[in-house]
């Protein structure tokens, strides 16, 4: 005797939102994946500006320079002149750029405001550090990897995982329920600028 199972229109309805998954869960990753790094870079900036990332202290020397050329915060380390300059100073550098796969972190392919340097270099001196000769003169800048600790903070706060338990809970009312919730996700954390 064979048993045949009859399954439910909730069963079946489920199962087809379920097949409909992969066409929402690429934008959704995508759009993730923007937020996040949305995320990395506020992290970066608030952390230059407020001095929470703990960055390798200034040498005095590099303060009272700073401090003569009229800097706001001149014992804050790469901290130069702030939102001031905008786009050509190191805090505002980071840009996000679309890729084929979604999202990426660049730095600015601007000059700095000094003129010198293009912040994408500044950026390569500042997180690994370097050694500047000038004639029979010597400068160490040391690394201050900002962009890395502000990744680990943000991966710190990712650990709590607030947006994991929203993900999940909008896909559990699409799925049970066929709510739509998923969707305005979505729309939300594509269209954040």
């Amino acid at each position: 005797m064979t048993i045949k199972i009859i399954q439910s229109n909730d069963y079946k309805n489920k199962k087809s939102r379920i097949k409909k998954l992969p066409q929402f869960m690429d934008k959704l990753i995508r759009g993730y994946t923007k937020r996040d790094l949305i995320e990395i870079r506020d992290i970066f900036h608030d952390g230059i500006k407020d001095d929470t990332l703990r960055l390798e202290r200034l040498s005095e020397l590099t303060k009272k320079r700073k401090q003569s050329q009229g800097f706001a915060s001149p014992s804050t380390p790469l901290y130069g002149k702030g939102d001031e300059s905008k786009d050509r100073s190191y805090m505002n550098m980071l840009n996000i750029e679309k890729t084929t796969g979604g999202w990426k972190l660049v730095p600015s392919r601007r000059k700095h405001w000094s003129g010198r340097i293009t912040l994408k270099e500044l950026f390569t001196i500042h997180e690994h550090g370097a050694k500047i000769v000038q004639g029979d003169k010597i400068i160490q800048i040391k690394p201050r990897p900002a962009l890395l600790l502000a990744y680990r903070r943000w991966l710190i706060r990712q650990r709590k995982g607030e947006k994991s338990k929203e993900l999940r809970k909008a896909l559990t009312d699409y799925i049970d329920k066929g709510n739509r919730s998923l969707m305005k996700i979505i729309e939300d954390y594509d269209n954040r600028e």
